[in-house]
């Protein structure tokens, strides 16, 4: 895989006709537009098939014989150039995720002597750090704020229903008492 490394840098992109480098958000850009397109696919084959597993009635005209023939051979030829596009579209797919793959290898083995010794990181580092207790002690607050809503909530909705039974009752009572 390393060896075709040089090979593998560039990919032709369909827009721009000349090959360029891809990055990792080009890759994954390029990834997402062809599963998009290979998504549509499947709907455009089940239309095909079913066209052409159509049973074609036999008619006795040898011109609407033909025509048929011609236009059932244009659908196969549609269909069988959706399916070829679709196994470029999957081996399309399959480069750049082993283009990925190199990209991520890359990112994971390259030197950390370099980025450790830069004081701009180890003061991000820092303040990331503040940032994460900030957010988890506003996490703990939002928790807390959540759960008295809810018991708030839940007492609204027992008063309620106390309420709605006690003019429930009343009603009974009222119409039991006009019975007797």
């Amino acid at each position: 895989m390393h060896s075709s490394s040089s090979s593998l840098s560039s990919l032709k992109l369909p827009t721009s006709g000349q090959s360029e480098p891809l990055s990792r958000l080009a890759c994954i850009r390029q990834c997402q537009e062809t599963v998009q397109e290979l998504v549509s696919k499947p709907t455009e084959i089940c239309v095909w098939l079913t066209q052409l597993t159509r049973p074609t009635p036999h008619l006795p005209n040898p011109n609407h014989q033909q025509q048929q023939a011609q236009n059932l051979a244009d659908k196969r030829t549609r269909f069988e150039a959706t399916l070829n596009d679709i196994t470029v579209q999957l081996s399309s797919l399959r480069y750049l995720f082993l283009r990925l793959r190199e990209i991520h290898e890359y990112v994971v083995n390259r030197e950390p002597t370099t980025v450790t010794n830069n004081p701009e990181l180890s003061r991000l580092l820092k303040q990331k750090a503040i940032y994460e207790e900030i957010l988890n002690e506003k996490q703990i607050q939002l928790k807390i704020v959540i759960d008295a809503i809810r018991d708030i909530t839940y007492q609204i909705n027992t008063m309620i229903d106390l309420r709605h039974d006690g003019v429930n009752n009343t009603l009974l009572n009222n119409t039991n008492a006009q019975e007797k």
